[in-house]
């Protein structure tokens, strides 16, 4: 093993209660492709710094990518209890609850809190939220809504007036 990865599991390895050189080296784990591996660093990682929401919400993504929906939801649940004005978070909590391929944890309800609260700490700035709040609607079976949100998201985009921000969806 050699160059960062190396560097940091030799780190690691010097001071494992270090919860930085877990969540570094987690984040070269996930540009690499190897997300059980960066899941495995994130999960110490907030054993040892349970107050940090950046963790959290790194795991979610990789558990997301993984598949591993319900683990996702949890994670985001607790970004959003440590970060409540986290409109990123609100917004994928709410995409996931919409639009989950498990039923388990689809649901429409909680979709909508989430996603309205994404869009209002974020102004109603941002297309994607406003396209995650569609899926809510659509999820909790109001499609006159959810196409309302939808072209309103459509002509957001189409107008490149709001801002993008990297999201998940």
């Amino acid at each position: 093993m050699s160059g960062a990865l190396g560097d940091f599991t030799a780190a690691v390895q010097l001071n494992p209660t270090n919860p930085t050189l877990r969540f570094c080296r987690a984040s070269i784990y996930i540009a690499r492709g190897e997300l059980d591996n960066a899941i495995a660093d994130l999960d110490t990682h907030v054993q040892l710094n349970p107050e940090d929401a950046n963790a959290f919400a790194m795991r979610a993504h990789c558990h997301t990518e993984e598949g591993h929906y319900k683990e996702a939801a949890e994670d985001l649940s607790k970004v959003i209890l440590l970060a409540p004005d986290n409109p990123r978070a609100c917004n994928n909590l709410a995409w996931l609850r919409a639009a989950c391929p498990d039923d388990a944890v689809r649901d429409g309800k909680a979709a909508l809190e989430l996603a309205t609260k994404a869009c209002d700490l974020t102004e109603w700035a941002q297309w994607q939220y406003v396209d995650t709040l569609a899926g809510a609607y659509a999820e909790a079976n109001n499609f006159e809504k959810a196409l309302e949100y939808q072209k309103k998201a459509i002509g957001m985009n189409g107008d490149r007036k709001s801002t993008r921000l990297n999201s998940s969806h």
